[in-house]
């Protein structure tokens, strides 16, 4: 069972083993297959049915399932630009609805009793604010798109070297049967199986 690596609490290695050997070791996959029967209601009446079925899945033992590592890349708390956004409302808002506003009173006569004439100026204004904010405010936000995307690639990158490193870590974790505690024999720190994710962030 000894790895050469001695627990840092009992300073013994007779009992120490790599934690992914035992993950290894002690999970298995089954796959059974076989007749299956039961009942079935059909036509008003009762009957036997029959069939065939095939069972898959895992077994662990308590300790390999405390040992089993649930790493995850951390979800990205980049922030979407809330000034785009806003920018895109207007722009939507402003220019499709001033366009309405403008033409259908004088373009088909259904409207003429719906919108009011003077619907038609207040189309245009909102047509034109929507253009001049958007013109007004590109620059501006081209800088911070520019910004924010390169922000974004820091933080893709940051959660991908913490995966990473979470995974080196875990590799080189070892377990004493004696003790019952997780250690990285790199760093010298040590926890309880239950939480060995302490280790890895």
């Amino acid at each position: 069972m000894s790895n050469g690596i001695a627990c840092p609490k009992c300073g013994n290695n007779d009992q120490s083993q790599k934690v992914t050997s035992i993950v290894k070791r002690d999970t298995q996959s089954y796959r059974a297959s076989g007749p299956s029967f039961g009942s079935a209601y059909v036509g008003g009446k009762w009957g036997l049915a029959s069939g065939f079925t095939t069972v898959s899945g895992i077994t662990q033992s308590e300790l390999a399932k405390q040992l089993s590592p649930n790493i995850e890349m951390r979800k990205s708390t980049f922030i979407t630009d809330a000034a785009a956004l806003a920018m895109f409302a207007v722009v939507a808002f402003c220019i499709p609805v001033g366009i309405i506003l403008a033409v259908a009173p004088s373009s088909n006569p259904m409207y003429t009793h719906q919108i009011p004439e003077y619907l038609t100026p207040v189309g245009i204004t909102l047509i034109l604010i929507g253009v001049l904010f958007g013109i007004w405010r590109f620059p501006e936000l081209a800088r911070r798109q520019r910004t924010t995307q390169s922000r974004k690639r820091a933080d893709d990158l940051q959660r991908k070297e913490e995966y990473k490193k979470a995974l080196s870590c875990y590799d080189r974790l070892f377990y004493c049967y004696r003790d019952d505690l997780v250690f990285d024999p790199k760093t010298g720190k040590s926890c309880p199986p239950s939480q060995m994710n302490t280790l890895l962030y």
